[in-house]
């Protein structure tokens, strides 16, 4: 007869919170079987990134003027259709405006980031020989956004205790020519942006996920966690070069 581990017993939310810090695999292991928390780091992901874009809302908006001043002098507009585009320009640089606009856009990224990792992850563990539950495998996704949250509140507060912004996030400080629009268009600083502390402690979380709630060997959860790793940033430093290809067509 072959003893098995009985299921862990249900908490509650600010447990799975505090155990997700300080014992990972005890927490993600718990939440595949109790996947119901799912909305508890699905709303401090949001609110946590709302809070943040509304800190820096006053940096952003004269970024967002910047650029789009960049883009209006590289067309070649007529003295009637620059005012016109200007006007525009003003208009949708309200602040109201943009606090409204990013927090849609903040909900629509999350959306689609936790989709394609919960896809990619099920996917890769399965193709690996796994059997992730599918139940089970958002909320354990949701749960690895923490460090997000984490980092969210931190530049938060850098930002109201220091009125600084911060531009060069993780590894980018060091390749950042101080041309913000420049270097957004650069794919080098675009990847160097996801490698910080908490970036890594998320890819250390998706390991422990495939090893505590999935049941991955050691060799197959750090090739998931690593594949993981570069389709994220191969996403973002492709994302990051759309606005050069359909403005070059």
């Amino acid at each position: 007869m072959t003893l098995t581990t009985p299921p862990p017993e249900p908490t509650n939310v600010l447990v799975d919170l505090l155990d997700i810090i300080a014992a990972p695999g005890q927490a993600l292991r718990r939440i595949s079987f109790h996947p119901r928390s799912w909305w508890f780091p699905a709303l401090l992901s949001l609110l946590s990134a709302i809070l943040l874009l509304w800190v820096n809302l006053d940096y952003l908006l004269v970024i967002g003027q910047k650029l789009a001043q960049i883009q209006l002098s590289n067309q070649n507009l007529t003295p009637e259709q620059l005012e016109t585009a200007q006007t525009a320009m003003e208009r949708f640089m309200q602040p109201n405006f943009m606090l409204i606009q990013g927090a849609i856009g903040i909900l629509l990224g999350l959306l689609l980031a936790w989709v394609l990792s919960t896809l990619l992850i099920f996917l890769s563990a399965s193709i690996g020989g796994a059997n992730p539950k599918a139940t089970s495998m958002w909320a354990l996704i949701l749960w690895t956004w923490i460090p997000f949250v984490i980092r969210n509140l931190v530049y938060s507060a850098f930002g109201m205790f220091t009125d600084a912004f911060v531009r060069s996030p993780g590894l980018s400080y060091f390749i950042a020519t101080g041309d913000l629009a420049k270097d957004q268009t650069n794919p080098i600083y675009v990847a160097a942006t996801q490698v910080d502390i908490f970036s890594l402690w998320h890819l250390i979380l998706i390991y422990v996920l495939l090893r505590a709630a999935i049941g991955m060997g050691k060799g197959g959860a750090i090739a998931v966690a690593i594949l993981y790793a570069l389709v994220n940033v191969g996403l973002r430093v492709g994302a990051s070069q759309l606005p050069a290809l359909f403005g070059a067509s």
